[in-house]
């Protein structure tokens, strides 16, 4: 997305390299859902038809709990909108993530005869400040052939286990959580009535979140499961370890434990009554553990000795449908100003550009908040919590509505700084009143929403 974008901006393959350690686009799982704030962005650039025609849109969230009942097992409480305040998307859309980094590649190609240089990785970094002009130098590998390369600015686009983040000697701050997850994508076989709704589900077997998927070649549907592990299965089905979880240890050794046949018997079980399995034999797409974490860099940017900004770091963003979306949208945040800089035309204040310190001003603040609120709602969705209890499910349900603003990209707010101005207006002269930013009353620091006009001349309706 950054390399699309400064491309975009004008930057040839002479001055900009993007590296992947993979050898080739993703193949299967990880991210999966395309925001409603980083579809305006992405329609923006004229790149969302193909997500727009072929993603699953998840317009509905519906919400299950154990049912008083005990022949019902679990039933559905309530059904919400996906997305509660105003966008023109207003949906959430779910599609391969691979998908996500062909379309962003292709359209590349328009501006880069060389495009992402595959199959190779970092292997250090650091600042020599000697070259005043090319501070940043790079060792990379590709092929097994090591290259140094020079360069006045390095993004490190490259998640938890950030090369350039170590080089830096910068930690990750946050915590990780002793709740283990599966994630598994299946065509599946169910009569599960909401099964191609996005689904909360709190069973007396455990949690269980439903994410519909797009159609794939076979004309099967794809769903994705998250499954809370609350214990561990070996490939009989049968429980074993049972004290695994209450001895303090690394999370890789308990993720390592996780099997397949555990996170499939689990499901079966919390979806009780109601039957799952995987359609055919070769039903399963992909499937991981993973342990809930939510953790950020504590810098954004690296400044050199005379306090220009060099190394750039982007954020491990957190779980709940963001990572993908966040880190996106940090790109899109990021790369003009980057551009600015390269090109010279920043605003000059005390002999420094600070336009580049408004992307960590900005983004830092941002991944607060969607860090608290990942916390909050991890901490209750893996059951801490009294599940059967009215008023804590309740503020389940009203954490989701709160943070939806935020998850979905639309409520996102800019703090004061060189490009936001917040001064009060005059209100006897001033069109605007209220406070309800969310909804539509303006305020700098936020998107303008979508509004749709319609042309006298023809009838013809546009959003803008």
């Amino acid at each position: 997305m950054l390399e699309l974008l400064l491309a975009r901006y004008g930057l040839t393959d002479a001055s900009l390299l993007c590296i992947d350690a993979k050898p080739h686009i993703l193949k299967s799982g990880q991210a999966d859902g395309i925001q409603p704030r980083t579809m305006e962005v992405l329609k923006s650039l004229g790149i969302s038809d193909e997500i727009e025609n072929e993603a699953c849109q998840m317009w509905e969230f519906a919400f299950w709990k154990p049912s008083d009942d005990k022949a019902k097992v679990i039933e559905r409480t309530s059904v919400v909108p996906e997305v509660i305040p105003p966008a023109r998307f207003k949906y959430e859309a779910t599609i391969h993530q691979g998908r996500i980094e062909r379309i962003l590649e292709t359209d590349l190609l328009r501006y880069s005869g060389r495009g992402v240089l595959r199959n190779t990785k970092l292997l250090h970094m650091q600042l020599d400040e000697n070259d005043t002009e090319f501070p940043v130098l790079a060792e990379t590998e590709t092929d097994g052939v090591k290259r140094l390369i020079r360069t006045k600015y390095l993004v490190g686009a490259d998640g938890a286990h950030s090369v350039v983040r170590r080089c830096m000697g910068l930690t990750l701050d946050g915590e990780s959580l002793d709740h283990i997850w599966g994630v598994i994508d299946l065509v599946i076989d169910t009569d599960f009535p909401d099964i191609r709704r996005r689904c909360a589900i709190h069973s007396p077997a455990g949690s269980i979140m439903v994410i519909p998927r797009e159609r794939i070649v076979t004309g099967d549907y794809l769903t994705r499961l998250y499954v809370q592990v609350p214990g561990l299965v070996d490939q009989k089905g049968d429980l074993i370890d049972e004290e695994a979880f209450k001895v303090p240890r690394s999370g890789r050794d308990l993720r390592a434990k996780v099997t397949l046949e555990g996170i499939l018997q689990q499901a079966t079980n919390a979806f009780r009554p109601y039957s799952i399995r995987p359609k055919h034999h070769d039903s399963i797409d992909w499937w991981a553990a993973y342990q809930i974490g939510q953790r950020v860099s504590p810098k954004f940017i690296v400044k050199d000795s005379q306090g220009i900004d060099r190394p750039v770091i982007h954020i491990p963003s957190p779980k709940g449908g963001q990572g993908m979306n966040v880190s996106m949208m940090d790109s899109y945040n990021l790369a003009w100003k980057l551009a600015y800089h390269i090109n010279g035309i920043s605003p000059m204040i005390d002999n420094l550009t600070p336009l580049l310190d408004t992307y960590q001003v900005e983004r830092q603040s941002n991944a607060h908040i969607l860090i608290d609120f990942d916390r909050k709602f991890s901490a209750m969705f893996s059951g801490e919590m009294d599940i059967g209890a009215e008023h804590t499910y309740k503020e389940f349900r009203e954490t989701f509505s709160t943070g939806n603003g935020f998850t979905s990209g639309c409520g996102v707010e800019y703090p004061e700084s060189m490009v936001v101005v917040r001064d009060s207006p005059d209100n006897a002269t001033s069109p605007v009143h209220g406070t309800n930013y969310l909804l539509g009353v303006l305020r700098p620091g936020r998107r303008l929403l979508n509004v749709m006009l319609e042309r006298h001349a023809d009838g013809w309706r546009r959003d803008i």
